[in-house]
């Protein structure tokens, strides 16, 4: 279908069992599929509504397809640990056995058949932040990003002012300083 991206007979060969009739279809006359599912998971909700419960709760959410050792990622112990120094915060890492359970133990089968049908480790990192922060809310960060500031200054208002709180946000790439050529996030 597209140039340099392999056609549906490869794709279909690379993930067999998994959902390449809906992810890898040929095209058809409308060229679009659609696919509906409905999910209803139980999320923490909080029942005290007069507290100062922050909008976004204090946990910090990270995978990769392993765990780290100072001996095999010395690089991502570094930028890991500039998230795990935050005060306050609860630190969570998910390595892709763990990613797994998660979601077999929140979401239906369909989600972890979709998972490893993925076979990019950053394209499975991009469908597991959306489901773990639908469960447990937080900050979910790429391990290879670096916290460069506290992220309750980052997040907080201090105008009081809730609709200026922030929800999401992207790294900044600092490579592309000096080419004056920034990007937000990327995947590859």
């Amino acid at each position: 279908r597209y140039a340099g991206r392999g056609t549906f007979t490869q794709c279909s060969w690379t993930c067999p069992a998994c959902l390449s009739d809906v992810l890898c279809s040929p095209e058809t006359n409308d060229s679009t599929t659609t696919v509906r599912v409905r999910v209803r998971v139980q999320r923490p909700t909080n029942t005290n509504a007069n507290t100062n419960t922050p909008l976004i709760p204090r946990i910090i959410h990270q995978t990769w397809f392993e765990e780290l050792t100072p001996q095999t990622y010395p690089e991502l112990i570094r930028l890991q640990n500039s998230w795990k120094a935050q005060h306050g915060w609860e630190y969570r890492f998910y390595a892709d056995d763990d990613a797994q359970q998660f979601l077999k133990q929140h979401y239906p089968p369909l989600f972890l058949q979709a998972y490893r049908s993925l076979h990019h480790g950053a394209y499975r990192a991009d469908l597991f932040r959306y489901c773990v922060l639908l469960i447990h809310g937080g900050v979910y960060a790429d391990i290879d990003v670096w916290l460069h500031t506290d992220l309750d200054a980052l997040l907080t208002s201090t105008s009081g002012d809730e609709d200026r709180m922030v929800g999401f946000v992207a790294p900044r790439d600092t490579p592309g300083y000096v080419t004056k050529e920034y990007n937000c996030l990327w995947n590859g």
